[in-house]
């Protein structure tokens, strides 16, 4: 009996050993961590409706109306490009991919892992595209329903510009003491699923010859000439330049299934205001498209110039520009100051 009795723990202890967790179910993206800094992801935020079977995991993922699909077997072969498996109860996602015409593979490794609640999905992202490679994680909720899913997503729209853009753009840059030429105000970004536009924006003008910062008085303060200034004169240049190649690679272990946006970087319209101790909303300015000269290695890339009433504005007040496109979506939002 004794021996019967140790047969069944142990056995018992072997099947537990082969339980693996299960992933199936909606998930709405909380924030993402890049090191010790956890960012809030853009909005709408990027929802996962995931399958999984004991043959593979059927990803379905859907941002600002694209929808994307990846499937991950368990039962690989020489020829699939991704694959699934376990490492305990820790899920392993991998593809190699070709990513550009001179075909360097590029390697991606995400590792999913649930709380012990199996209310949160922690996905740690690790992608290696020939030398160069890149980590961060993303943290997910589970949601009731996908329905509950896409209503949450798209909250607090109107707080776009407050997003994690523009807090990587923050932490990333010193601020200038001398300006030259202008000021960069910032950087936003237009995320679907597969593909992603970058929008930076410069303000320049006369008025920025000879600006400092001064450091030795109080935050904001700026001199000409040694003489302190507080506020614009005259009209300022905006340009907004659109990158689509910023961050053209992500998620390539996903396909398509539409609908994309027919252009995200021409035919672009911009709504602009300043903020700060009284709002001046200067509406929908008119923007010329040029094409940035003197490029002869490759393609050169586009912006819009657009002129800025500036005179008496606050040199402490933020900049806003919204970004929509040519039908009327608000693509992405700038807003910073000098």
């Amino acid at each position: 009996m004794r021996l019967l009795f140790a047969f069944l723990v142990v056995a018992g202890s072997l099947v537990t050993a082969q339980v693996h967790r299960d992933f199936s179910g909606v998930y709405l993206q909380k924030g993402t961590r890049y090191g010790k800094d956890i960012s809030d992801p853009a909005v709408p935020r990027k929802i996962l409706d995931v399958q999984q079977s004991t043959d593979e995991i059927i990803i379905r993922a859907i941002r600002n109306g694209e929808i994307a699909i990846a499937h991950f077997p368990f039962h690989s072969t020489k020829s699939d490009r991704t694959r699934a498996r376990w490492k305990g109860r820790t899920l392993l996602l991998e593809a190699s991919n070709s990513v550009n015409a001179e075909s360097t593979n590029a390697a991606v490794i995400q590792k999913w892992q649930l709380s012990p609640d199996a209310q949160e999905l922690m996905i740690h992202d690790n992608r290696v595209t020939g030398t160069i490679g890149s980590s961060y994680s993303e943290i997910y909720t589970r949601q009731p329903s996908l329905e509950a899913a896409q209503r949450t997503a798209t909250m607090n729209v109107d707080q776009i510009c407050n997003q994690s853009m523009q807090q990587w753009f923050s932490m990333g840059k010193a601020r200038q003491t001398d300006f030259k030429q202008g000021a960069e105000l910032g950087v936003a970004s237009f995320q679907q699923v597969t593909r992603c536009v970058l929008y930076d924006a410069v303000l320049s003008g006369d008025f920025f010859k000879n600006l400092e910062r001064d450091n030795s008085r109080t935050k904001g303060a700026f001199r000409k000439a040694d003489q302190l200034v507080s506020t614009f004169s005259g009209d300022l240049t905006l340009e907004i330049g659109p990158h689509p190649g910023g961050c053209s690679r992500q998620n390539e272990e996903f396909v398509s299934q539409g609908p994309l946006y027919s252009e995200p970087v021409k035919d672009l319209r911009f709504m602009v205001r300043w903020m700060g101790s009284e709002v001046r909303d200067l509406g929908e300015v008119d923007a010329r498209l040029l094409t940035e000269p003197w490029r002869e290695q490759w393609p050169s890339d586009v912006f819009y110039r657009m002129t800025i009433p500036a005179a008496g504005v606050p040199l402490t007040d933020d900049l806003e520009i919204l970004i929509f496109s040519k039908s009327g979506e608000q693509l992405a939002c700038v807003k910073g100051h000098i």
